[in-house]
Parts: C-alpha cells; sequence; structure tokens
C-alpha cells in the first residue's frame, strides 16, 4: 500500500525522515537538514504535500486525483544581480526532487542574498534543505504579493535571518500529514506524528517558540492557518513588513518575547548597573515598568506570566558567568541598538561643555563611546579606592599612556571603540 505525506490545503509533503534527525537540536540540527545528509540518513517512500484547490475541504482529494494525472514540475529559481555581492533569488511554482539542489547552485556564488518565495508548497525534504541553506548563509527571506506561500514555503522563509511580507502576502501553515487508501479504494488522510515532529525539530532550530511551532503543525488536512502580520507579533515571530518602500522593522512591532527580553534587561540594569554606569536606578527602573506595561496594554498581562521569571533567571545566569561592568556594557549597547537606550545614559562620564580637544568632543557625539567611558571612569576610580597608592601609581601612568592612544585617534570612532575595548580588557573589566 504506497502512502503519501499530505498537508491541509492542496500541499505536498515529502518525509524522508530517520531516526538520527529526529534528535537533532540546534546549533547542529540546520546540518542535519541539508539534503545531501537526508539522502544518506533517511530511506522509505517520499511523502508529498502539494497545493491543488482553493478549496481546502476538498484539498486532499484534488490533489490525490492531480498528481495521479499528471508528474509534478518543478520550481522555477531565477537570480537577478544587484552588484557583485548581492542577489535576489526567485523561487516560484511547486517544490520537488531536486530543487534543493538547483537552489544550492543557484546561491552558491552570493555572500548575500534575498529569498523571494511563490510557491503552493511541495517536497518536505527539499524545503528543509533549501530553508537550512537559507540559514547557514545567512539570506533574507521574502513573499510578496501574489498567490501565496503554503506549507512547505512557508517552512523556507521561515529560515530567513531576517523574514520580510508585503501587507497582503499570504502564508498559510497546517498539520502534514498522509494519504492512504482504505479498503473501499478511496484515498483518506491521515496525520503523521512523525514529519510533524521533524517539523517542530527544525522550527525548533530556527529559534520559533512552542506556540509558534503549534500555530505551524495543528491545523488539520482540511484546514489552513493564514500567517499575518498581527499573528506573527503573537506568536513571537520577528518579521519585516514591506510596504513599498516603506518597511516596518520588528522593534516599532515588538512581539511579547522582545518586549519580555527588553523589560527585564532593564530591570536588570537598575539593579546591577547603577553604580558601574552612574545611573539613577529609580529611573531605569520606571523606563522597564512603562515598556512591560505597553506590552500588557497591547498583549494582555496573560502573555508574560511565563516570560518575565523566564528572562529574569537568563540575566540571573549571564551576570554569573560575565563581570558586571562588561554585562551593563553589552546591556546598553544591545538596548540602544534595540530603540530603548537606557535612561540617564546620554553623555559620556565627564561634563561635554567643558570638552577641550577634538577627541573629547568626538566622544561626546558619538553614543557608542558613552558607556564605554562611563565603566572605564567606574572602574579607574574602584582601583584608585582600593588599591595601595603606590600601586596605582602604575595604573595612573598606564592610563595616562591609554590617553595619549585615545588622543591619537582623533575624530576615529570605531578607532576609539577599539582603543576603549583594549584598555577594558587591559583592567580585567571585560
Amino acid at each position: 500500500m504506497s502512502a503519501s505525506e499530505r498537508s491541509g490545503r492542496s500541499h505536498r509533503w515529502d518525509n524522508r525522515y530517520g531516526q538520527g534527525a529526529l534528535v537533532t537540536r540546534a546549533p547542529l540540527a540546520p546540518v542535519f537538514f541539508r539534503s545531501e545528509l537526508y539522502r544518506r540518513a533517511w530511506s522509505g517512500k517520499p511523502f508529498f504535500m502539494r497545493r491543488t484547490s482553493t478549496n481546502a475541504v476538498k484539498i486532499w482529494a484534488a490533489a490525490a486525483a492531480l498528481l495521479s494525472a499528471a508528474p509534478s514540475s518543478a520550481a522555477d529559481i531565477t537570480v537577478l544581480p544587484f552588484d557583485a555581492e548581492f542577489a535576489q533569488i526567485i523561487l516560484e511554482g511547486e517544490i520537488v526532487a531536486g530543487d534543493d539542489t538547483k537552489f544550492f547552485e543557484a546561491a552558491k556564488p552570493w555572500p548575500r542574498a534575498s529569498v523571494v518565495l511563490l510557491s503552493p508548497g511541495g517536497l518536505v525534504a527539499e524545503a528543509l534543505s533549501i530553508g537550512s541553506e537559507i540559514r547557514l548563509r545567512g539570506f533574507s527571506t521574502m513573499v510578496p504579493s501574489g498567490d501565496g506561500c503554503y506549507s512547505a514555503c512557508a517552512l523556507i522563509w521561515s529560515a530567513g535571518v531576517r523574514r520580510y511580507m508585503m501587507p497582503d502576502a499570504v502564508i498559510g501553515v497546517h498539520a502534514a500529514y498522509e494519504t492512504i487508501k482504505g479498503r473501499d479504494g478511496k484515498s483518506e488522510p491521515r496525520e503523521s506524528g512523525v514529519s510533524n515532529a521533524q517539523i517542530g525539530a527544525y522550527l525548533n532550530t530556527l529559534g520559533f517558540t512552542a506556540k509558534a511551532i503549534a500555530f505551524f503543525t495543528i491545523a488539520g488536512p482540511d484546514e489552513m492557518q493564514i500567517l499575518t502580520p498581527a499573528v506573527a507579533q503573537v506568536l513571537d515571530i520577528d518579521l519585516f513588513i514591506q510596504d513599498g518602500l516603506e518597511v516596518i522593522t520588528p522593534e516599532e512591532r515588538p512581539t511579547p518575547r522582545r518586549i519580555a527580553e527588553q523589560a527585564t534587561r532593564i530591570f536588570a540594569v537598575s539593579v546591577r548597573c547603577g553604580d558601574i554606569l552612574g545611573l539613577d536606578a529609580e529611573a531605569v527602573r520606571a523606563q522597564g515598568v512603562e515598556l512591560l506595561k505597553g506590552g500588557h496594554d497591547l498583549f494582555g498581562g496573560e502573555m508574560f506570566v511565563h516570560l518575565i521569571p523566564e528572562y529574569a533567571e537568563r540575566w540571573k545566569q549571564e551576570t554569573a558567568q560575565m563581570k558586571d561592568p562588561g554585562w551593563c556594557l553589552q546591556s546598553a549597547e544591545i538596548l540602544e541598538a534595540e530603540g530603548h537606550a537606557v535612561v540617564g545614559l546620554s553623555s559620556p562620564s565627564f561634563d561635554c561643555g567643558r570638552a577641550g580637544t577634538v577627541s573629547e568632543r568626538t566622544i561626546c557625539e558619538a553614543p557608542s563611546l558613552w558607556a564605554r567611558d562611563r565603566v572605564l571612569a567606574w572602574a579607574y576610580g574602584a582601583l584608585r579606592d582600593h588599591l595601595e597608592s603606590d600601586v596605582f601609581e602604575q595604573v595612573r601612568a598606564d592610563q595616562r599612556g591609554w590617553l595619549a592612544r585615545r588622543e591619537a585617534c582623533g575624530t576615529n570612532i570605531t578607532c576609539k571603540e577599539r582603543v576603549y575595548d583594549a584598555r577594558l580588557r587591559e583592567i580585567g573589566v571585560m
């Protein structure tokens, strides 16, 4: 009796899964999802997923009829070079055997690429292999307006290091299942736990949460889950919305997880970094409260019940492994990059109104140097207060030499960053 692996609304799944890939987790799993290794590790008949009808109720029957009537045609893979380093790779049509190899060959010359997807789905092994290649190479993915990106195609889209979709793009997902012939000779759909477990493992390696993985696999054979930007936000799936020339970033429409991560990091900064960064701890704490309150207003408080303790524990473990000054510096930089500069961290350690050199004025104009300067000033003061005077004289001499190197950087901010980092490592802060 032959069996074909199917998934909901007209999409074919191919399952060549073996036990080795079942147990792989990040960061090793993406390698095992490469097609070459699939073919070595997996055996058995292929399973399919293919879109054949817009009527979800009749999808699996229509797919079976189409597959028995005509062979599948491969996806079209087109490369549009923009310059010597970047290209747009367009994948359109059904994903069939060999398309992963075609994709590897098309992608091989390009250090950077954006992969545009319009596909009804196809073979899962090929989709996971293409997705793994995209993630390993650091490519972005995009679903434009048009026919949509369903099932196996959605798995490829998920792998982008930056995921884009247009506001009216359609991304459809649902559980994998197989069609079997009953005693009456009619095809019947049956969900496949093995295939859904493999899809879950793949999405887990990409950093998807349990609730996002459930969303991808919970819809039955005659159902389809549509992933909209609003749904993605609730599911903690970061994406960029491309609307013409305008791009809405994940920072502009944060997920509950992103809000929890940022708010709890700010709370930890208020507790651990007040003296080190010269901050008003209560003002910083109020910043975290305001951010979390905004999250509650957007998503409801219950969304954060488990997230807050999770991230509080993470920062506790991180600060146990790192020295507080290094963690505070790292956190200040992360929050600045994410659009939540720490309240009060608005200048270096010295009064910019009295900046007397070109180098000092450059520091005052470079936010990336402010936390570094404050941490170094705190460390220098701590050494002065705790070392014997004769020992500290050597520290003072070293600091003068460092100041000369900093001045020699002039207006070169990158040079100053390197000089600050070297001095922080030298005195044991980083």
